[in-house]
């Protein structure tokens, strides 16, 4: 689905933050628990059948603990790169406002500008008026482009999260 002028107006890094403070604080719970979890291992000083299989146990735990953990870094990153990319649209948006504020235009809910010249008799006022909406356009164009990539990474990222959990470029915990 096409990212409208409309959507973009409405776009906030409000939720984006929280989110990312949310996961923030998810992973320092998990690289805890995980530093918890190794420390106990390494305390270990029983030996028998039950140990072993204690520990091993307790090995594979703590690398699902890693896996989230960098699941959860890489949700993140993807986030924090969404919340700086809608930041820069927004600000891209409002001087696009202006602009067509400063140039008697108008841009509709769909991106599609219009411009009247201050005087419709005078070539001049004409030229002018048809030259800010040829740039109000590429820019609106470039604006709502930004929009959809913005929108495509983070939901590629998050998508490769979820389908292929074990695929990730974050790092260790």
């Amino acid at each position: 689905m096409a990212i409208s002028w409309a959507d973009v107006l409405e776009w906030e890094t409000g939720p984006l933050d929280s989110i990312a403070a949310d996961l923030g604080e998810v992973s320092q719970g998990l690289r805890s628990a995980h530093a918890t979890g190794e420390n106990a291992l390494g305390a270990i000083q029983s030996e028998g059948l039950a140990v072993t299989m204690m520990r091993a146990t307790t090995t594979s735990n703590l690398e699902s603990l890693e896996q989230a953990a960098t699941n959860v870094n890489d949700a993140l990153m993807a986030i924090e790169g969404a919340r700086d990319g809608v930041a820069t649209i927004k600000a891209n948006a409002e001087d696009a406002q202006a602009y067509a504020s400063a140039h008697n235009c108008t841009i509709a809910a769909d991106g599609a500008v219009t411009c009247t010249p201050t005087d419709d008799t005078d070539p001049q006022a004409v030229f002018e008026a048809r030259s800010a909406m040829m740039t109000l356009m590429y820019e609106v164009a470039s604006i709502l482009d930004d929009a959809e990539r913005v929108d495509s990474e983070l939901s590629s990222a998050l998508s490769a999260i979820s389908t292929n959990p074990h695929a990730s470029s974050a790092g260790v915990v």
